[in-house]
């Protein structure tokens, strides 16, 4: 428009737009009114947008939504903490599920790395869906476990809501059911564990290692679940067993009881119980000691709960005991007592013989089990 006649520039326009529309752009009559175009906010009688109504327009909104999936949402998270697999795969499916991942194309994006390549086949961006489904070891995986399926059939190109709507539409109460959404949990948990390697030990991916482990992952859970189906503990004690998490990767726990017996005697009772990480006894035992002193009970517990764990082909470990003045007599070198000292030369050097073994102070809960063992001993 010219600012100074208020006319349509038609050579302008003409320049710009093909003929048609220029024609049309021509033609458009001009407001009677001569008032000025503005902003009209439709949820508004005044058609003036104003915080206060946007803000609740939105929360209602919000909470609309929130009803309508709020089912579906909760089934998927009580299916997902209902499976009996470990505490840190449950984790690993709900970063997953919340695309929280430290994948390599999130890393790029926040500019920790320069290059997002897929390390485990080389080819595209390692994203979500590239990982764990389109990458030739992904399928590989897939269609070599025991559900045989073929990724590049499923029809999906988001792996986060395929995955969700498996656990959502999962029948915890099925064993077929709960089988499947176990080996998927084990694939998943096998390539990310595969990619880490590949990544920070520079071991190369193998296809055939890793078949094995999806099934002996699958396996071990299976069993472990079925175990914890017959065997229900406290869920505080259960939540004092998941607090090792964050230790180093162990396989048992080995909790030390004593019950010390007062008078002239000298017959003391001494008790061990080995537990996996889920908290179910491997292995129990108890005994009764004649000691010369009273504190070498304890360390002759520790000595035969530590040789029938390595027996049972456990090589990481943590150790509860009952104080920490126990955990630091561990460590001692010098003791004036001699039955002491033999007993602590045996300690050291069965923990050689382990690849990982942490020497921690037991949870009361934790404790309880293995001091009722303890008096049975006396």
């Amino acid at each position: 428009m010219d600012p100074i006649s208020g006319n349509w520039n038609g050579n302008l326009i003409n320049s710009i737009y093909n003929r048609t529309e220029a024609e049309a752009i021509l033609s458009t009559t001009f407001s009677k009114f001569g008032n000025n175009d503005k902003v009209v906010w439709p949820f508004s009688s005044s058609g003036e947008y104003q915080v206060k109504k946007g803000y609740k327009m939105l929360t209602a909104l919000n909470q609309e939504n929130a009803n309508r999936n709020d089912h579906t949402r909760k089934k998927c998270w009580i299916n997902l903490w209902k499976l009996g697999i470990p505490f840190k795969v449950s984790t690993f499916l709900w970063k997953i599920l919340h695309r929280g991942l430290p994948i390599r194309t999130e890393l790029a994006k926040r500019q920790i790395i320069t290059d997002d390549t897929c390390v485990i086949c080389g080819e595209g961006q390692e994203t979500l869906d590239h990982l764990f489904m389109s990458c030739h070891f992904a399928r590989a995986i897939w269609y070599g476990a025991a559900q045989g399926l073929r990724t590049h059939l499923t029809y999906t190109t988001d792996m986060a809501n395929w995955m969700k709507s498996q656990i959502e539409n999962c029948n915890i109460k099925s064993q077929g059911d709960v089988e499947i959404l176990t080996e998927q949990g084990a694939i998943l948990w096998t390539i990310w564990k595969t990619r880490n390697k590949a990544i920070f030990e520079n071991i190369e991916p193998d296809i055939h290692q890793a078949l094995r482990t999806v099934q002996r992952f699958k396996s071990e859970w299976m069993q472990a679940m079925t175990f914890q189906e017959q065997h229900h503990y406290d869920l505080q004690e259960k939540r004092h067993y998941r607090n090792f998490s964050n230790c180093k990767e162990w396989q048992i726990l080995i909790i030390i009881g004593n019950k010390n017996l007062r008078g002239k005697t000298n017959w003391d009772g001494g008790a061990f119980v080995i537990k996996n990480h889920l908290g179910q006894s491997i292995k129990k035992g108890c005994f009764s000691w004649h000691t010369r002193n009273k504190n070498t009970s304890n360390l002759l517990t520790i000595r035969e709960a530590l040789y029938a764990a390595w027996k049972e082909g456990y090589r990481k470990a943590i150790l509860l005991v009952s104080s920490e003045n126990l955990a630091d007599e561990l460590t001692t070198i010098n003791t004036n007592n001699k039955e002491a000292e033999i007993l602590l030369e045996d300690i050291r050097t069965q923990k050689r013989m382990f690849q990982s073994l942490q020497i921690k102070v037991a949870p009361d809960p934790i404790f309880k089990e293995v001091q009722q063992l303890a008096k049975m001993a006396t």
